[in-house]
């Protein structure tokens, strides 16, 4: 999951969209990102689980999941997004919200390479 990840997120973080995206975003939008990054990383999930490399055991609830894999999947990549944007220096003169905002921002491609990378490893 890290190294998809990084393999998203570092070719995303140096552009200025990340920041201009992040100042331009209400706490709803805020939200609703954080609930489609879930999303899609929990779609990762099922797509493992259907291409026959299930590591879920048969039966296994759909919280259970969740909260086992596609919770501390998205945790990976919200701290890779930050390590990252303070590798390019962009976390310098922010203010706390816009930098929330932005590793929220980069978090989603660096999501959905961490779910990606569960499917083709």
């Amino acid at each position: 999951m890290m190294v998809g990840a990084i393999f998203l997120a570092l070719s995303m973080a140096p552009t200025d969209e990340m920041m201009v995206i992040a100042y331009m975003m209400t706490p709803a939008h805020v939200l609703g990102l954080v609930a489609l990054s879930l999303v899609v990383m929990h779609a990762f999930v099922h797509a493992v689980e259907s291409s026959g490399k299930a590591y879920v055991p048969e039966g296994t609830p759909f919280w259970s999941v969740f909260l086992r894999i596609t919770i501390p999947g998205y945790v990976i990549a919200l701290l890779i997004s930050a390590v990252i944007l303070w590798a390019f220096e962009r976390t310098d003169s922010c203010a706390p919200t816009t930098l929330m905002g932005s590793v929220i921002v980069l978090g989603f491609p660096a999501a959905i390479g961490a779910g990606a990378a569960r499917l083709i490893i």
